[in-house]
């Protein structure tokens, strides 16, 4: 029998996203009636979010601030094209992932590592096929603990832009895989496969880093 606890828990998410949905809809309907501030009311509720996403994709603050507003910009002449089948928020990430992606594909400036000289490390399972060093004890050391983060930034900077957006947007946005799969335009099996195949090549940097 559930516990009151997580049953209470369990009512509230399910209202929170409600009162967030129905938000949504008094935006959408703004927007499409082309009303005054409905724009503004836009960058005021996804703004942020819209920014934050497309500054991990591209890691240049001009970049992100320019594509931030093309984002935006795409969201307000193109809302007729919103058909409900999704939910907007994964809507606006289907934006923002595709706007990153062209200002990427613009410039390909970026040196990206290739993945299966790194996946032939592991087998199916996500094992090392060598004995891997245990590093896991000297995270408690502050000047490692950042080495690890460097090292993270590195290793995502690195991977293949369609791999990049699927780990960030599950592992560091905390999206489900199911709205990871409507905002890449991705099967639920694909952004599972990029999903392990990125996890993969960052525990491989990572093992390489700490050995």
């Amino acid at each position: 029998m559930p516990r009151p606890a997580r049953v209470f828990a369990q009512v509230m998410a399910h209202s929170d996203h409600i009162a967030k949905s129905s938000a949504d809809e008094a935006l959408i309907a703004r927007l499409r009636q082309e009303e005054p501030g409905a724009a503004e009311a836009l960058v005021d509720r996804h703004g942020g979010w819209i920014h934050r996403v497309v500054s991990r994709l591209l890691d240049d603050p001009r970049d992100a601030e320019e594509a931030t507003q093309d984002v935006l910009l795409t969201v307000v002449r193109k809302i007729a094209l919103f058909r409900g089948e999704a939910a907007f928020s994964s809507w606006l990430y289907r934006i923002a992932v595709n706007t990153a992606y062209t200002r990427l594909r613009s410039r390909r400036a970026r040196a990206e590592v290739a993945l299966e000289p790194i996946l032939s490390e592991f087998d199916d399972e996500g094992r090392h096929v060598k004995p891997a060093v245990d590093w896991s004890d000297r995270l408690k050391n502050p000047a490692v603990a950042g080495e690890l983060r460097a090292a993270l930034e590195l290793g995502i900077g690195r991977l293949p832009e369609d791999y990049r957006a699927v780990l960030l947007l599950r592992d560091v946005e905390g999206l489900s895989t199911g709205q990871v799969a409507e905002a890449t335009g991705l099967t639920i099996a694909a952004a599972k496969s990029r999903l392990h195949r990125a996890r993969l090549s960052l525990r491989a940097d990572l093992a390489r880093v700490f050995s």
